[in-house]
C-alpha cells in the first residue's frame, strides 16, 4: 500500500505528469513516457515493468488505437478486438504500422498514406522503447535466439542489445526474422534520430550546442533524419568544433550501419534506384552498393543522374571518410 502511495505521489513530482486526470489511464501512461525522470529505484523498476506491459498490446498505449484505428483496418494489420487476448500478434501490430510507415518512406510501390497523427504515435513508440530491447515486443520475439547467440553477456538497457544486434545483423548465423525486424527499427532511426536511445543521449548537447537539433511538430521533419544530423555534426567538425568523445564514437557507429546496408539511407533508395539497379545490382551488403556508386561517379559522372549526385552524393561522400 505504501508503495502505491509512492507511485501516486510521484505525478505531482514529474512535472510533465501532474496536470493529468487521475482515473483514465493517463497517469501511468506519462510516467512510463517520463520513466526516465524517477530516481525512486523501486517506483523506476515498477514502471518500467508496466512499460513491457503496455507495449505488448498497442491496445494499452494511451491514445495509439484513437490515432491509427483507420489506418490498423486499412492495413490489415490485425485485429482491434478488445477480446483478443494474444499479446504476440497484438505486438505484431505495431511491426505492421511500422514496416507500412518504411514502404511509404521509400515510396514504394502501392504503399498506404498513413494518417500524420498515426505517424507521430508509431515514431514516438519507437523512441519510448529504444532504451530497451524488451520493449519492441515484435523484435524481442523474432530475435530471442539470436540475442542469446551473439549478446548474452550484453545487459538490457540503454540500448545496448539493440546495438550488439546491429552489430551482427549480417552475420551467416543471424535468423532472417530477426535480420528483417532490426533492418525495420535501423530504418526507423534513418528517420528520427530519436529511435536511437544512445545516439540520443550522447549527442543531445551537441545537437543543441551546433543548431543541429530543430524544434518542430512536423511527421518526419528533415532537422530529425540521421543523415541531417550526421552531416550536421560533420560540419561542425570541420568548422573547428569540439563534440564530446561518447558523441563521436555513436556517430561513427551509425556512419558505419549506413555504410553496410544502402537500404537504410532512403536519400539513395529513391534517388539512385536506376544506378543501383543498372550498375550494382545485387550488391546490398557490407558497403558493397555504396562503394559501387562511388565507384561509377568517379569513372564516369555521366552514368550517375542529377538527381542521385544532388541527393546521394553528400551522404556518399560522408560515410565514406
Amino acid at each position: 500500500m505504501e508503495f502505491l502511495y509512492k507511485v501516486r505521489f510521484l505525478y505531482t513530482q514529474i512535472k510533465e505528469c501532474a496536470a493529468e486526470e487521475l482515473g483514465k489511464g493517463f497517469l501511468v501512461s506519462c510516467l512510463v513516457d517520463n520513466r526516465g525522470n524517477i530516481t525512486d529505484y523501486q517506483c523506476n523498476q515498477y514502471i518500467t515493468k508496466m512499460a513491457s506491459i503496455i507495449y505488448s498490446d498497442y491496445r494499452l498505449i494511451c491514445g495509439f488505437l484513437d490515432k491509427c484505428r483507420d489506418d490498423i483496418n486499412t492495413l490489415h494489420c490485425g485485429s482491434i478486438s478488445t477480446g483478443e487476448k494474444d499479446i504476440h500478434s497484438q505486438g505484431e501490430v505495431i511491426a505492421c504500422l511500422e514496416k507500412a510507415l518504411v514502404r511509404e518512406n521509400e515510396e514504394q510501390l502501392g504503399a498506404h498514406h498513413i494518417r500524420d497523427d498515426c505517424k507521430k504515435a508509431i515514431m514516438r513508440v519507437a523512441e519510448l522503447s529504444s532504451d530497451d530491447f524488451h520493449l519492441d515486443r515484435y523484435l524481442y520475439l523474432a530475435c530471442r535466439d539470436d540475442r542469446e547467440r551473439f549478446c548474452e553477456n550484453t545487459p538490457a538497457g540503454e540500448g545496448r542489445v539493440y546495438k550488439c544486434l546491429f552489430n551482427h545483423k549480417f552475420e551467416e548465423a543471424m535468423s532472417e526474422r530477426c535480420r528483417e525486424a532490426l533492418t525495420t527499427r535501423q530504418k526507423l532511426i534513418a528517420q528520427d534520430y530519436k529511435v536511437s536511445y544512445s545516439l540520443a543521449k550522447a549527442c543531445k548537447s551537441d545537437l543543441r550546442k551546433y543548431h543541429c537539433n530543430v524544434d518542430t511538430n512536423m511527421p518526419r521533419a528533415r532537422e530529425t533524419r540521421l543523415s541531417y544530423l550526421l552531416l550536421c555534426l560533420e560540419a561542425a567538425v570541420h568548422r573547428g568544433r569540439v563534440l564530446n568523445g561518447e558523441c563521436q564514437g555513436e556517430m561513427m557507429d551509425y556512419r558505419r550501419m549506413l555504410m553496410e546496408d544502402f537500404s537504410l539511407s532512403p536519400e539513395i533508395v529513391l534517388h539512385c534506384r536506376s544506378e543501383i539497379e543498372n550498375h550494382c545490382s545485387g550488391l546490398h551488403r557490407k558497403g558493397r552498393t555504396l562503394h559501387c556508386l562511388m565507384r561509377v561517379g568517379r569513372g564516369d559522372m555521366g552514368a550517375i543522374e542529377t538527381k542521385c549526385q544532388k541527393e546521394g552524393q553528400p551522404l556518399m561522400s560522408l560515410l565514406h571518410r
